[in-house]
């Protein structure tokens, strides 16, 4: 074994605030644990950056013509700390004639009892799973060797750093409290932040980004995460809309009169008939329900086609209007200047309503409750148009205001009841054709519209007779119990409807119905704004940078399961709040938590791997 010195000139001086140290050790025994202790007691430790100038250990770097144990004596007797490395064959390597140790010529022998002898400061270092050698195991100029306190150095990542500054602390004679140790810690992690100092911050500028376009939203994924847990939250806590509406179901007679029967003349000609029939059955629901003094009639249906009962239907509504009751047709397609595509005696008779339904994504449905003005889109208060059939059900008021960030609509109807809220603002985009029949239009494909978020129900919610009627029955005089209630009249028998609306059909008169509950309750699935979307994933992005903080010294196992912990609280916190009334975006936040966690981690593994990772200065 050839010893030499690194890290500086055998002759230079001792840096004054850091003591000289020796390496013994036997290079067969642990010669890669003695190459990264050495790395990192040379390169760096702390944000003092205390720089062990004088470390010595042997190498192939001894200059030609140099007697290397001089070298090494003048080391020996020059460094304050020696310290001894022993790995699992330290005490057993043996050669042709026996164990080293109980060789006089052996070096690690010379070097250790010169050690012992010079009364130096003598470290013993266990390495690789090694233990303390028994005093009677040791040859007789080392046994003092066995009664020294010795460091063990684990090699797993999480620990090693504990380790070292356990090694560092004993070499500089200090003590330290836990509270100083984390402060050094701290310390020198936030050098290695602010040598990657860019990281950070373009990392939160990608999540902005990405919440100011809604890339995971044009993606399709935080829909359907968004619904997964809209769905969970729903089932788990079940939402009951307040009493205030009544559905009345259309027989099956009526609705096969309203189906378009294209073909012969003869054909289209007995459907008109049917249709103007309809028209008469409608206009007799219309005076029995006002006379029952219902608050408001709504046809989840579209008069779009002219009849020759349009004028009796028309003259029903304008007694509902005389006897306080308002009535509300549905309408799916503007005409080419703007209007509602409707029977124009009906269109001027009654109030209209769009009767699109938007899907979010997974079980999340949505009404879009009216477009917004774009010319008004960086307003906090914006007009809204084309207003939806559940809106048009518990106001008269044909162009409400939205207050953006209060989630609020403005009526202005004098109405004493609670402040209808709404859930969030989205662009309109139509998966169907504009020539697919039965495609819905309202509000216009691209618009900004005001969307209300539905509840999933609990099963057979609106089959309950409590809140459902039949068109006959209603007709034979069963109207008594509808004084001041919202009643919907439309297509509802159950797995029917349910299967339209799975079918991507536009109507749903059930989904309806919910819509205009949580109106009339001022209740709102609600999503937070831009703004508060930007606050949560700052918080959330600090709580990760502080968990991969923490955890960073934490072992392997234990830090995996206090990651996977937190995200299944928030994913449950998620949960529990919509039916709070709040539908968090679920993969921003958690984008924003794991961003921080893992950059966090991947700075602090910087500063852990040692010197190279960091600049010298």
């Amino acid at each position: 074994m050839r010893p030499r010195r690194v890290g500086g000139e055998p002759e230079r001086e001792m840096a004054h605030h850091t003591p000289s140290i020796f390496i013994s050790y036997r290079r067969a025994d642990a010669a890669a644990n003695v190459g990264r202790l050495f790395d990192w007691l040379t390169r760096y430790y702390g944000e003092d950056r205390v720089h062990f100038e004088q470390v010595f250990v042997d190498t192939d770097g001894i200059d030609p013509g140099q007697d290397f144990e001089q070298v090494l004596n003048r080391r020996l007797a020059a460094a304050d700390v020696v310290l001894v490395v022993i790995g699992p064959h330290w005490l057993d390597a043996r050669n042709e004639r026996g164990r080293r140790l109980d060789q006089p010529e052996d070096y690690v022998r010379r070097e250790v009892a010169a050690a012992l002898a010079q009364g130096k400061r003598v470290i013993p270092v266990l390495v690789g799973g090694a233990s303390m050698p028994s005093r009677d195991a040791l040859p007789e100029p080392l046994k003092p060797l066995a009664t020294l306190n010795a460091i063990a150095i684990d090699d797993a990542l999480h620990s090693f750093r504990q380790d070292f500054d356990r090694l560092v602390d004993a070499i500089l004679q200090r003590r330290r409290g836990r509270l100083e140790v984390e402060r050094d810690r701290l310390r020198l992690f936030l050098r290695a932040l602010r040598l990657s100092s860019l990281l950070v911050p373009a990392t939160a500028l990608l999540l902005v980004l990405a919440l100011w376009v809604g890339l995971l939203e044009g993606l399709g994924i935080d829909r359907h995460v968004s619904g997964w847990i809209q769905g969970l939250g729903d089932r788990l806590f079940p939402h009951r809309p307040g009493p205030g509406v009544t559905l009345v179901a259309l027989d099956a007679a009526t609705l096969a009169r309203l189906a378009p029967q294209p073909g012969e003349q003869a054909a289209l000609a007995a459907w008109f008939r049917d249709l103007a029939r309809w028209r008469r059955d409608a206009a007799a629901l219309v005076d029995r329900l006002s006379a029952a003094g219902a608050r408001a009639l709504v046809f989840d249906l579209y008069f779009e086609q002219q009849s020759a009962a349009d004028a009796e239907l028309a003259a029903a509504i304008g007694r509902a209007r005389e006897r306080g009751t308002r009535v509300v047709l549905g309408a799916r397609r503007l005409d080419p200047e703007g209007r509602p595509l409707m029977a124009p005696l009906l269109r001027e008779a009654a109030d209209w309503g769009s009767v699109c339904i938007h899907h979010l994504g997974g079980s999340s449905v949505m009404v879009a409750l009216a477009a917004l003005d774009p010319a008004q889109r960086d307003r906090e208060i914006q007009r809204g148009r084309l207003p939806a059939l559940a809106l048009r059900a518990v106001s008269a008021d044909p162009a409400p205001r939205f207050a953006i960030a209060a989630r609020e609509i403005v009526l202005e109807d004098g109405s004493d009841r609670p402040v209808p809220q709404f859930s969030l603002v989205r662009r309109i985009r139509y998966l169907t054709p504009q020539g697919e029949p039965g495609a819905c239009r309202i509000p216009p494909d691209g618009a900004d519209a005001a969307m209300l978020l539905l509840h999933r129900l609990p099963p057979g919610y609106w089959q309950d007779p409590v809140r459902r009627l039949g068109q006959r029955q209603v007709l034979k005089g069963g109207g008594e119990r509808l004084r001041g209630q919202v009643v919907m009249i439309g297509a509802l028998d159950g797995a029917r409807d349910r299967a339209r609306l799975a079918a991507g059909r536009p109507h749903g008169l059930e989904l309806h119905a919910s819509a205009v509950a949580d109106l009339l309750q001022g209740h709102a699935l609600k999503r937070p704004t831009l703004g508060s979307d930007l606050l949560l994933m700052l918080l959330l992005g600090a709580a990760g940078a502080a968990l991969g903080y923490l955890a960073a010294a934490w072992p392997p196992l234990r830090r995996r399961l206090t990651l996977a912990g937190a995200l299944l609280g928030y994913l449950a916190l998620a949960v529990i709040l919509v039916p709070l009334g709040w539908l968090l975006p679920v993969l921003y936040h958690l984008g924003a938590f794991l961003a921080a966690y893992f950059a966090i981690r991947w700075l602090w593994h910087r500063t852990l791997a040692g010197g190279p990772g960091l600049p010298e200065r």
